[in-house]
């Protein structure tokens, strides 16, 4: 039996290492298409002169960039919106329409407005104390779906693209990166763009009759060239809890009367995963967190947790992948407001329309950032924080995990772990948080259990309270469910360990289940 386990074994590892090497040739591949793709392109550097007076009021409050700072040239990798959210300024020149007539008047799911912007190019010869000239791409759209919205290369040409149910617009621009000391420090780039804009009827009510009529052109819409579009994009020097927001303004230089005018499109996105983080929002964790650890009901549970040295390893493992499953709170005895609340999320229709059950409702846990120091003998601790986004039930689940945009449905969070107790006890602020933390009044506690029974079956579990002293949602709880082949990924130990509570109530119906000797 032992040498027919280790054989067992010594096949896992072997396909394991096939695998990891045929997925790494696989990503190598990808890579070397991704260049070859980007090194056709050339990128030119011809309206400077345009970029430099559209763009005066940023270089105004510029600083000077240091020569020897490579930090510039992260930017491919830092300065990128990645499904990000874009709205417009109600007014009567929208930028792009959408041909709805298909879809079913029962569909929960609304249309989401995605953007994502990457930047290209960064041009070394073309650069001064202030400024370094770049090229970027902007993909945004209107669409029920969102794998039109990644990272790809435009080779300079941009374009419009239309179908029921989706519509897309892509920008190409050239501009320049600097840097500001505004606003506590800023990353910013100014950019002069050149799109084919869907042209728009002279009825401002109704602007977009050659989609609604009965033969629309999908292939051949009307557009219109346009190379007087100005977008800023401001990133923060350092991203904190309350400051960690992406922003972009894309804007027409046409006048108002012009046909490609369009109302000024906004942009907001989170950070994305490489981006730096910066830890010292200790003040208003302090909020929820003070005094450590926080006692809820799963801390006096009773239930092993785990305390080991590599908590930031298993935690970035098991939130890599797969979301929460919010549990419902069938104990709530309050209002059906109070207990059908999502906890400090906001709610839309499909949320509603659960009852408070929320079945197929899921929270993603993005942008996870950890940092575990040790101490003396076996204690540590760990800085940690992340953004919970609501994923519903029309949503692609798989799509969702990279959303980036801010709302009512993100929740940013930081917090501390110790080993001490293993709870991970965090503030959470909703949506767009100030500096003060205005919006930062949950507590969020999160636990990885190493004890598994019939009724504990979650890798991870965890709850949002509020730290009001007028709550107005009852404690929500989350677990991520766990299939036992994945144990081993995120442990490789002997730490869990199976609980079998009900051995003895199966002996009875075992009992009970043989024949007597009188009916022999």
């Amino acid at each position: 039996m032992k040498k027919l386990s280790l054989v067992f074994l010594v096949c896992i590892a072997y396909g394991s290492l096939i695998y990891g090497f045929t997925d790494s040739y696989a990503q190598l591949q990808d890579v070397d298409s991704e260049y070859k793709s980007e090194s056709s392109v050339i990128y030119k550097y011809d309206r400077i002169d345009e970029v430099k007076k559209q763009c005066a009021s940023v270089l105004s409050s510029a600083t000077e960039l240091k020569p020897e700072d490579n930090k510039i040239y992260n930017i491919k990798d830092e300065l990128n919106v990645r499904y990000g959210d874009w709205f417009q300024d109600i007014g009567e020149a929208p930028i792009m329409p959408f041909d709805d007539r298909e879809i079913p008047t029962n569909l929960s799911q609304s249309p989401l407005n995605i953007a994502s912007f990457w930047v290209t190019d960064i041009d070394r010869a073309h650069r001064s104390k202030k400024y370094v000239s770049v090229s970027g791409d902007l993909l945004m759209g209107i669409t029920l779906e969102m794998s039109y919205a990644d990272e790809k290369s435009l080779g300079g040409s941009p374009q419009f693209q239309i179908w029921p149910s989706h519509t897309e617009l892509s920008v190409v621009f050239q501009g320049i990166y600097t840097e500001s000391k505004k606003n506590g420090g800023e990353r910013v780039l100014c950019l002069l763009g050149t799109a084919m804009l869907p042209s728009r009827d002279s009825d401002s009510g109704n602007p977009w009759e050659w989609v609604k009529g009965s033969n629309p052109n999908y292939y051949q819409p009307p557009l219109l060239q346009d190379d007087q579009i100005l977008l800023v994009l401001r990133s923060p020097m350092t991203f904190t809890l309350t400051n960690r927001v992406i922003r972009g303004e894309m804007s027409s230089l046409n006048l108002k009367s012009n046909s490609k005018y369009f109302d000024k499109v906004h942009i907001l996105s989170q950070f994305g995963r490489s981006t730096h983080y910066e830890f010292g929002s200790e003040k208003i964790v302090s909020k929820a967190c003070d005094p450590y650890p926080y006692q809820d009901s799963f801390i006096k549970s009773g239930i092993d947790i785990y305390k080991g040295i590599g908590f930031c390893e298993v935690l970035e493992q098991i939130t890599r992948e797969g979301d929460f499953t919010v549990v419902p709170n069938w104990k709530c005895n309050s209002t059906d407001a109070f207990c059908s609340k999502l906890g400090p999320f906001g709610s839309n229709k499909v949320i509603n329309g659960t009852d408070g059950g929320f079945k197929d409702v899921k929270i993603v846990m993005q942008n996870v950032k950890c940092e575990q120091t040790q101490g003396r003998g076996n204690a540590s601790s760990a800085k940690v924080a992340a953004v919970f986004r609501v994923a519903t039930p029309s949503e692609n689940q798989y799509s969702s995990i990279w959303r980036s945009g801010v709302g009512n449905m993100t929740v940013a969070s930081e917090g501390l772990w110790k080993s001490s107790s293993g709870q991970l006890c965090m503030v959470g602020c909703l949506g767009l948080a100030d500096a003060e933390g205005s919006t930062c009044d949950s507590r969020i506690c999160l636990y990885i259990p190493l004890s598994f029974s019939i009724k504990q079956r979650s890798i991870i579990v965890g709850s949002f309270s509020s730290i009001k002293s007028n709550p107005s949602y009852s404690p929500l709880s989350i677990e991520k469910l766990v299939q036992p082949t994945e144990l081993w990924n995120y442990f490789r130990t002997s730490y869990v360990h199976y609980s079998y509570s009900k051995i003895d109530a199966a002996a009875v119906v075992l009992e009970n289940m043989k024949p007597s000797v009188s009916a022999l």
